[in-house]
């Protein structure tokens, strides 16, 4: 089935929100040549019929080879036990709760295994190093069977490893079977084949894919298998998108390199926050992954947006106020899906709905002895949620706009297996050709190192001593600021 999707700019452009806030289409069209310029690099980027380093480019052919045993794993491991615990961080871990919270129920965890078709709950840990929150994990799967998926591309994250390390001594018994997917050669992987762990299941991550683009790898399509879903769709949806994006570079046609487009000029006019508003709950992790994907590739250089998420209308109610009124330094990016997944919840008719309406139809308000006898919703009867939602965006849209706050909208038609892999894609690409807009590699994260030298070497990790000496040493001649 192919991929419904759709990006509305219109209340970006200055024919709608004046001059002093908007874009021009003047820019657009400037922006082409260069947009060429990086198509074609692209496409050079390639030997032997792969990409060299846009490894997240074949994807959607190479991992489609790699299904059908990832589908044998997960229906080995769900006899195994009913909870599957995932371990990982960053990249290694928020595309597999994206998938989980967009396409899986609501309540997954909380459903008789009849209901989640046999497949078992899911747990996400090693994703920093909070005490009481892996103390409570331990309590919650305490006694039961389990697997479990580790997850590190260097084979060496500290999160990552102490949270396995503790699951091996913790409840190790308990684990039934163990999957790692790891870069080739690492520690980790040396490890766990010296150790014979049970059921073991090594999964290779391609050295040029980078961890957060990693999501169409086993490090969210396990877990995806996981959880029961259809991975051959996920890839389809990313392969269309691929090659829809592929077959031209031209704006009109290139929906990922057209976000891009107008992110680079939001911000060269002066807009550092972009805000992803996602009109359904279920689309928060991808903010979230998308947070990441944008934050760590293109914020380097003293350069970069930076993104937030946001649940519609749950924000309307926190942050609206300041999207509306606050300082102009945002864009607005909606992301909408046309069709709920479930059938629309609609509420009935009451008593005195009737009388009520009746009363403001005669143009007067009704009394507070009228008022005790009706919840006052008359005129949302029979309206389903999901139309209530439609025209709250509706509403929120038009009042930025009039407000000459800029924002565009990202459509699809409905939010199933391929339509999230056709996202997933469009913004991984997207963030590529923003970084060639900016003049920043978008496929290395240089800064994300000096915590972690900071703290291997206040830890004592061999090697990392002059780390450990010089975080000490600066922290004592900082000249200290507080209250007791």
């Amino acid at each position: 089935m192919a991929v419904g999707l759709e990006l509305d700019y219109s209340y970006l452009m200055t024919s709608n929100i004046g001059a002093a806030h908007g874009l021009r289409e003047e820019e657009l069209v400037a922006l082409q040549p260069l947009l060429n310029r990086i198509h074609a690099r692209l496409d050079a980027d390639v030997a032997d019929g792969r990409h060299v380093e846009l490894g997240f480019w074949d994807l959607p052919d190479t991992m489609m080879a790699v299904a059908p045993q990832l589908n044998q794993v997960a229906e080995e491991y769900k006899r195994l036990g009913d909870a599957h615990v995932i371990l990982g961080i960053g990249g290694s871990y928020l595309g597999a709760r994206m998938l989980f919270e967009a396409l899986c129920h609501g309540f997954h965890n909380e459903l008789p295994p009849a209901r989640r078709n046999g497949w078992p709950r899911l747990y996400f840990e090693g994703n920093g190093l909070d005490n009481d929150g892996f103390s409570d994990l331990l309590d919650r799967l305490a006694g039961e069977p389990l697997t479990a998926h580790v997850v590190s591309k260097s084979g060496s994250t500290l999160e990552t490893g102490q949270a396995f390390r503790l699951l091996r001594q913790k409840l190790g018994e308990q684990v039934k079977g163990w999957a790692i997917t790891t870069g080739q050669g690492t520690r980790l992987h040396r490890f766990c084949e010296a150790r014979a762990l049970p059921n073991l299941r090594v999964f290779d991550l391609p050295d040029n894919v980078g961890g957060r683009f990693s999501v169409l790898t086993p490090v969210g399509l396990f877990p995806a298998a996981m959880m029961g879903l259809d991975i051959g769709r996920l890839l389809d949806g990313a392969r269309q998108m691929r090659d829809r994006c592929h077959a031209s570079s031209d704006l009109a046609h290139n929906p990922a390199y057209l976000y891009a487009a107008l992110q680079h000029l939001a911000m060269l006019k002066g807009r550092p926050i972009s805000v992803m508003a996602v009109w359904t709950k279920a689309l928060e992790s991808f903010g979230l992954w998308y947070d990441q994907l944008s934050a760590e590739s293109l914020g380097k250089e003293e350069k970069g947006r930076t993104p937030l998420t946001a649940v519609c209308t749950r924000e309307l109610h926190s942050r609206g106020q300041q999207h509306q009124q606050g300082a102009r330094d945002k864009v607005i990016t909606n992301l909408v899906v046309r069709e709920p997944r479930r059938a629309p919840l609609t509420t009935a008719n009451e008593s005195g709905d009737a009388e009520e309406q009746a009363i403001y139809a005669a143009g007067r308000k009704p009394s507070a002895d009228e008022q005790a006898q009706t919840d006052g919703y008359f005129f949302a009867t029979e309206r389903s949620l999901a139309d209530i939602n439609e025209l709250a965006f509706v509403a929120t849209d038009t009042a930025y706009a009039k407000a000459q706050r800029p924002g565009m909208t990202l459509s699809i038609d409905r939010l199933d297996e391929e339509h999230l892999g056709a996202l997933i894609f469009l913004f991984e690409l997207a963030t590529v050709v923003e970084g060639g807009l900016m003049a920043v590699n978008p496929l290395d994260q240089p800064g994300v190192q000096a915590y972690k030298d900071f703290l291997n070497g206040l830890m004592g990790k061999p090697g990392g001593e002059r780390f450990g000496e010089e975080c000490r040493a600066f922290r004592e001649a900082t000249r200290v600021y507080e209250t007791r």
